[in-house]
């Protein structure tokens, strides 16, 4: 094998330019030769270096290297160059510190053709470098590396935990340094960002399902919507600046901005009644933390930076990246400093003249010990200048842990050395330059860190094994600090609400299940602690985000009121809800709930109103009552959308509701000129819509009640209730309003799968739904073949996709129902998606025969899988006939020629061996209601996934396909590509154009008369069937954000506009624009992207 490892160099920032100038002027006679045999000499040298230099750049472009590493969320993409030759590459890792060998992460195969490719891994301490390796397979064909990887073993009947419970990791929560306080220090306020913000009589929402959401509440018991700017799934942290400015912590990915950086800051002018994005500027890296100190804003962010390790070698190191900017003038920020620090985990405190940037994993053992970087940020415009590093004795799990108290930080963090052992220090930083150590104290042996609180000359202190010990030590002297008393209560505490001489709490109560619980102790004497009063939310399970940040934890003292959104997992439904709770001298008092349709984020009170925050919403809520509190006005923030259907000059928009949760459906009916204004909206209950069907002037809703079981229990009560469908009929000869003309109710003797339904029209007054397919996998005791080898598998079954139910649904609406047919197959999975032809339903399945059945060559296998063609006459509809099952040698994909053509894609066997080529195959088989006979066949590229279309003409749409005409371009490289094709009256599939080559594969196709969408990463790129055959490339649509949607049940509009539901982000429209690519012709057809040397420019 020939093999070249590269760690390759981040991109060089751009060199500054020195201008030069100066005169020719002539030289003196007396000019000394020797003088300037010296000067040509030293231009002799430096074109040298020059050639040598630019060589060394060109030698780099022809090696295998790291072209860029990014950040995105929980994992890391690495885009590698490899050239030409290479058909295995390497992406290999190793610590920063310590020996070893670099260790490969992940591996890709190539056709030796150079390219961009791109690699996925978990960011980890053995990731800190990173490298690329390729590699030369000489004497090894890469189809050797293509086997098995993973083996099942025997089922285990023991050691199985049920029901696990996660750990907590550290406290929830900031350092409450928000714009109403002001340091101690100084007049420049210390702030965090938040997702909302409320000035004067506006209200503020970063919202991830719309974008910037500017809300009018002059009027609090009716907040209007005032302006709104379009940055759906762009992020949700921000900041207010003055009223006047909105700074959005952003994303930048998926197509909001162009250039290389993962995210950005976003300035909005809010001053307008239109909100427009003033300016904005590229952060490095993914956000962690932030802090606007007065107007200078320092932001932290997670990045891969490169650098070279001892040995000379070229790395990709993971660390910090600390940036700060000048935004004293909003409209035109600028990016002051930045510094760069090795390691993890961004805990963040900040006073007016400090910033303390706690990181660990930077040396060679120190995971579990932090660094605490102290920043000079004295200068109000942002610059910054590192003055020490301090090393506490363990890790600093979160900003509650650090506080600064008369030039004394105090530092709590949790070490292994080997035991679990929690430590106060303290540290003068009188000279910040040398800080020095004064003294500590140890607690809580063996119990993990939760919940800290510094208050004054007090820390209190949360550690937690099975009961929660509140410790008090006193830092009266900061150089011997004491424990002053300790408390133990079951459960542990996540955010500590300090109210002089008690303390108010949130956490989890482990006692009865594990739920939120408030609570309120007692710290007047420090010595003897004691517990007041807790209240318990939820019955057995619940969750709040005020157990992770304290900001949605609302704490209103003039009220003596506490506001905390939670959600409620209980047997039977799901509750999302804010609680209300009285804190009543020594008691805490829980009242009312203010219900929500989705997860409740943020509540306060404004005058005598509690206005209450979601994605979806804001409530306005009155409380004269507490234990009841009323909604007084909801503003609609938001709204889903599942299905989009074309109605004329309309557009309806279908809210299924939820599987798992009491969201409410809904039919919401729009202009396609304005989609922000509901013209009519039907509420269809919160049983969910397994499937919605639109046929002239009827639309049809299918829903289930009673939920997934047969029979259900009735909460406290012996009584059970039947499963029933509902099939809603709403006549929309009147649009923009809506009428329910008609609704059956029908019971169901068996369970029925909840799970969405496919609506088929098999004659024009007979609908049928199919539902949905699902498996699930057994074991069985013997190996059976898979039809690639020997091995013990899970033995598969199944739900759905084989249930069909007939309705008679006449012009004027008056649905009836007719049958409920199961085909009941035994063990049997894999149902294709059904489709219809000449009162036929037609579909496929996959299942297993023994030995007794199929003639098999290898003795000891007694099983073989086996591809099936179902038929289904709804002749009688009311009484369905099923054929019997005919082999296929694939899973069906299409019909054609009112059925007697079907199109299955699949692997071939050989019928002696039962062994394949590795290859699908696009088959074409003649159905005559006896058998299905083959009569073409042509094999898909190496490339994935394979995607086939096919309408009723026998027109095809095929992703991947093989396009190579026979004896021609043998040397053609495997890449993606999408091609068209008909079936000519003998059953031969034969190309019609030239196929279309692409820079990458796509994983959703989208077909619709003489459209077709296709998928490509987040883009989308619209072709049109050209009439005298073959594709033409219209146009391209770029979302603008980064968020999923899917093509079906996608909409073209009149100049290229198409909508596409995007669930919680609405109705997606998106404008079409000319792809960006360019197009070159290639010998059978046009590939995007640079031409290669197997190109030709036409």
């Amino acid at each position: 094998m020939n093999l070249v490892s590269s760690s390759v160099p981040q991109r060089a920032a751009p060199h500054s330019k020195e201008a030069f100038s100066g005169e020719c002027r002539q030289a003196p006679a007396c000019l000394n030769a020797i003088l300037f045999k010296r000067v040509m000499a030293c231009c002799l040298l430096l074109c040298l270096a020059t050639v040598t230099c630019l060589k060394a750049q060109q030698l780099e472009g022809l090696r295998p290297h790291i072209q860029q590493i990014v950040s995105v969320d929980d994992h890391i993409e690495v885009t590698a160059f490899v050239p030409e030759g290479y058909q295995q590459v390497f992406l290999e890792g190793k610590p920063r510190f310590g020996q070893g060998a670099w260790v490969p992460k992940a591996v890709l195969y190539t056709n030796g053709q150079a390219g961009i490719f791109r690699f996925e891994l978990k960011p980890s301490r053995d990731n800190e470098w990173l490298r690329i390796k390729a590699v030369r397979l000489d004497d090894l064909d890469a189809s050797a590396f293509t086997g098995p990887h993973e083996f099942v073993a025997p089922q285990e009947e023991e050691g199985i935990t049920a029901n696990a419970i996660p750990t907590l990791d550290g406290a929830a929560g900031a350092e409450m340094e928000d714009a109403s306080k002001t340091s101690e220090t100084s007049e420049r306020s210390v702030v965090e960002s938040d997702i909302w913000s409320i000035h004067e009589d506006r209200l503020f929402f970063f919202n991830q399902f719309r974008g910037l959401q500017v809300v009018d509440i002059s009027d609090v018991k009716q907040p209007q919507l005032s302006g709104e700017l379009s940055l759906p799934a762009a992020g949700e942290q921000m900041y207010v600046m003055d009223a006047a400015y909105a700074v959005l912590l952003a994303r930048n990915r998926c197509n909001y901005w162009s250039g290389d950086a993962e995210s950005r800051l976003v300035m909005i002018d809010v001053t307008k009644q239109q909100s427009v994005i003033a300016s904005s500027v590229p952060v490095q890296g993914t956000i962690q933390e932030s802090r606007l100190v007065g107007t200078a804003l320092y932001v932290v962010s997670q990045i891969y930076q490169y650098r070279e390790d001892l040995l000379g070698e070229r790395v990709w190191e993971w660390g910090s990246l600390v940036s700060s900017y000048d935004l004293s003038d909003p409209s035109q920020p600028i990016a002051r400093d930045s510094i760069w620090i090795p390691g993890y985990g961004n805990v963040v405190h900040a006073t007016s003249e400090m910033l303390f940037v706690c990181t660990q994993g930077e040396g060679q053992n120190d995971w579990w010990q932090s660094r605490i970087r102290m920043i000079d940020i004295g200068a109000s415009d942002g610059s910054m200048e590192e003055v020490a590093i301090i090393q506490p004795r363990g890790r600093v799990k979160d900003k509650f842990k650090l506080s600064v108290h008369e030039e004394v930080l105090r530092v709590i963090s949790e070490s292994r050395e080997p035991e679990l052992m929690t430590r106060l220090e303290t540290y003068d930083l009188s000279v910040p330059a040398k800080p020095i150590r004064l003294g500590q104290v140890e607690l809580g042996k063996n119990e993990s860190l939760f919940a800290t609180r510094f208050d004054g000359d007090k820390a209190y202190i949360v550690t937690f094994l099975r009961v929660d010990p509140l410790w008090i030590v006193d830092l009266s002297d900061p150089s011997r600090p004491t424990i002053s008393g300790e408390l133990e209560v079951p459960g542990w505490s996540t955010y500590i609400q300090p109210l002089g001489d008690r303390l108010l709490s949130i956490g989890i109560d482990n006692v009865e299940g594990w739920r939120v619980a408030v609570s309120l102790f007692d710290v007047r004497d420090p010595s003897q602690p004691g517990l007041l009063s807790r209240v318990p939310i939820g019955t057995h399970h619940s969750w709040s985000e005020a157990n992770t940040d304290e900001k949605a934890f609302g704490w209103l003292e003039e009220a003596g009121l506490i506001l905390v959104p939670f959600q409620a997992y209980e047997e039977n439904q799901t509750t999302m809800a804010v609680q209300l709770i009285d804190l009543q001298g020594d008691q805490l008092v829980k009242r009312g709930l203010i219900e929500h349709e989705v997860r409740p984020r943020r509540s306060t009170m404004v005058d005598e109103a509690i206005l209450s925050l979601s994605g979806r919403s804001l409530l306005s809520v009155g409380v004269e009552d507490r234990d009841h509190p009323r909604v007084q006005s909801e503003l609609e923030l938001s709204w889903k959308v599942d299905q989009l259907f074309a109605f004329e000059e309309y557009h309806i928009e279908l809210n299924r509701g939820s599987l798992w949760s009491p969201a409410s459906s809904s039919i919401r009916v729009v202009s396609v000129a304005n989609d922000t204004a509901a013209l009519s909206r039907i509420p269809l209950g919160e049983d969910y819509v397994l499937g919605a069907e639109l046929r002239g002037q009827l639309f049809y809703t299918l829903q289930a009640s009673g939920g997934p079981s047969h029979l259900v229990q009735v909460e406290d009560s012996e009584e059970t209730r039947e499963q029933k469908l509902h099939l809603k009929v709403f006549d929309l000869s009147e649009m923009p309003a809506v009428s329910l003309v008609h609704e059956s109710v029908t019971p169901l003797e068996t369970t029925l799968p909840m799970s969405d339904l496919k609506a088929l029209w098999v004659r024009e007054d007979l609908l049928v739904w199919q539902t949905s397919q699902g498996n699930y996998y057994g074991w069985w005791g013997v190996p059976f073949m898979d039809v690639v080898g020997d091995a013990l598998w899970p033995w598969p079954g199944n739900w759905g996709g084989a249930r069909f139910l007939a309705y008679r649904a006449p012009g004027d609406g008056k649905a009836t129902f007719l049958s409920d047919f199961d085909m009941a197959l035994d063990s049997v999975w894999d149902f294709s998606e059904a489709y219809t032809a000449e009162g036929l339903v037609y579909l496929s399945y996959q299942t297993m025969l023994s030995g007794e059945n199929v003639s098999l060559k290898r003795p000891g296998i007694p099983w073989v899988r086996k591809s099936y063609l179902s038929v289904i006459d709804y002749e009688d509809p009311i009484h369905p006939t099923l054929r019997d099952p005919v082999s296929l040698p694939g899973q069906l994909k299409g019909l054609s020629h009112q059925g007697k053509v079907v199109y299955t894609v699949g692997q071939h066997y050989d019928a002696d061996t039962f062994q394949s080529d590795g290859k699908d195959w696009l088959d074409v088989l003649a159905y005559d209601g006896i058998a299905a006979r083959l009569s073409d066949s042509r094999h898909f590229s190496d490339q994935w996934p394979h995607l086939v279309q096919v309408d009723g003409e026998g027109r095809i749409i095929a992703h991947q396909l093989d396009v190579s005409p026979e004896n021609d371009l043998k040397d053609a490289p495997d890449i993606s590509n999408i091609s068209q094709w008909t079936v000519s009256s003998r059953g031969l599939l034969e190309p019609v154009g030239k196929p279309w080559f692409l820079p990458f594969s796509s994983y959703e196709m989208e077909w619709s008369h003489d459209d077709l969408l296709l998928r490509m990463g987040q883009d989308v790129w619209h072709f049109g069937l050209a009439e005298q055959g073959g594709l033409n490339l219209l146009g391209a649509y770029t979302p603008s954000g980064c968020y999923g949607f899917s093509l079906d049940g996608s909409l073209l509009g009149e100049e290229g506009l198409l909508w596409a539901p995007g669930g919680d982000y609405g109705a997606l429209a998106l404008t079409q624009h000319d792809a960006e690519q360019p197009v070159v012709r290639f010998a059978t057809g046009v590939r995007f992207d640079d031409c290669e040397s197997y190109c030709e420019e036409s």
